[in-house]
């Protein structure tokens, strides 16, 4: 019996040691593996943290750029507002000199006629000297941006007469 407690006193302790010494290698690899990992998560982090400063010094970039860009699109509107108010304005001002002495009809209240044409009730007139067919005549107002004269009244019967005479 003492023999088997000699046995088991010996024994117990070169167990413990294997089973000390297998856990451990066990635990240290399990500890290399968390630093390997450690590391690895490390250098991802780092070369994650860099990625990031560089999109975000574009991003700050680009922003900045948009942002003068939608500045200088927003003052040229402006501008470009402002001008057309101005152009709109000068444009009605005009409006009230402007004749278009191709506009024969009956609602034209142009007073202007182009050089050469006689205004006569809202009307222009243009009195030729030269003898033509009514088709030559007709094409030549064409040209001019007129028509052959249609007289309505009498008033503008007498005009024409008195032009004629």
């Amino acid at each position: 019996m003492l023999l088997i407690f000699y046995v088991l006193l010996v024994a117990a302790p070169i167990f413990f040691s294997i089973y000390y010494f297998i856990t451990l290698n066990h635990k240290e690899q399990e500890l290399e593996e968390l630093r390997i990992a450690y590391y690895n998560l490390t250098s991802n982090n780092s070369a994650l943290l860099a990625a990031h400063a560089i999109l975000q010094s574009k991003y700050e970039r680009n922003n900045s750029y948009l942002q003068e860009s939608r500045d200088t699109l927003q003052s040229q509107y402006v501008a470009l507002n402002k001008k057309h108010e101005e152009l709109a304005k000068e444009f009605s001002k005009l409006q009230e000199y402007y004749c278009d002495g191709t506009n024969t009809s009956h609602v034209n209240t142009c007073p202007l006629c182009k050089l050469g044409w006689i205004p006569f009730s809202s009307k222009c007139y243009f009195i030729s000297t030269k003898t033509k067919t009514w088709n030559e005549s007709h094409d030549w107002c064409l040209t001019k941006g007129g028509q052959l004269v249609n007289i309505e009244n009498s008033e503008e019967w007498v005009c024409h007469l008195c032009r004629w005479i």
